[in-house]
């Protein structure tokens, strides 16, 4: 299913361009992270996911990777 996701994505890029395309951009945001924490918003630009946060299950502590020129971090 995720191989046909990708194949479906890397299709749609390839067909829509480049000229609007940010440097560097996230392909999806999981519904949780490695550690269990849960998505809580994204942030997209001219279609391109530029960001995912995620917060703990104790809705305490919450951080985002976000995008821009140099790259995806944590932020």
């Amino acid at each position: 299913m995720r191989v046909a996701f990708v194949v479906i994505a890397v299709i749609a890029v390839l067909l829509s361009g480049c000229n609007d395309e940010p440097k560097h951009y996230l392909v999806l945001c999981d519904a949780q992270d490695a550690n269990g924490w849960s998505l809580v918003n994204t942030e997209k630009s001219n279609g391109y996911i530029m960001a995912c946060t995620y917060q703990s299950q104790d809705k305490l502590q919450s951080y985002t990777r976000r995008c821009d020129d140099s790259g995806c971090n944590i932020q």
